[in-house]
């Protein structure tokens, strides 16, 4: 597979990753899902600056959107953001970074210049 193929089974199981990290932090319709293949190193950059790097490894960057809540220590939820950028690595297809940031705080990232984009 090339490394800008998203087969159907990759689209399926990002979706499901999506769907379940949305629910488990208190959105159940997580918004405008997009993914692209991309290096950790792009992937990174494009969300931290490019004075932040990482490696090589190809992945699938997956930007979407909701109202997202976490839990401090004591168990008490709080509203976190509504923007969610997760690194997934593609085998074993996992989560391996969160970046979640409010609305007001999110990077214009251009998902194209990284590589063809899909909608999920």
């Amino acid at each position: 597979m090339s490394r800008d193929a998203f087969s159907d089974d990759d689209i399926a199981h990002i979706r499901l990753l999506v769907e379940s990290w949305a629910l488990r932090h208190g959105e159940g319709n997580p918004r405008n899902i997009r993914a692209v293949a991309a290096t950790r190193d792009a992937a990174i950059k494009s969300i931290q600056g490019a004075e932040v790097g990482s490696s090589s490894e190809l992945i699938y960057l997956v930007i979407f959107e909701g109202e997202f809540s976490l839990a401090d220590s004591s168990g008490k939820v709080f509203r976190s953001g509504s923007w969610v950028a997760l690194l997934i690595q593609r085998a074993p297809m996992q989560i391996t970074g969160v970046n979640l940031r409010p609305d007001a705080h999110a990077p214009k990232i251009d998902l194209a210049a990284l590589g063809p984009v899909r909608s999920i």
